[in-house]
């Protein structure tokens, strides 16, 4: 049987440190595109408003200037 060593552990400690950091760096990569996905949409949706808004206006004057 193998004896159980600091530089054992030390390796192993490091291995495992390792692999969580990849884990790590994977998920906030994830959580990163995530927010950044929802911010597009969330710009696009302000964008549509900002449209109907407009359009409203215009049939408000269309309507002005048809007297209804």
């Amino acid at each position: 049987m193998s004896e159980l060593t600091k530089e054992y552990f030390d390796k192993k400690i490091t291995s495992l440190k390792k692999d969580i950091d990849i884990s790590i760096e994977k998920e906030v990569g994830g959580l990163a595109r995530m927010t950044s996905n929802r911010f597009d949409e969330l710009e696009k949706q302000l964008d549509v408003r900002k449209e109907v808004e407009q359009l409203k206006h215009q049939v408000q004057k269309i309507m002005q200037a048809l007297s209804l």
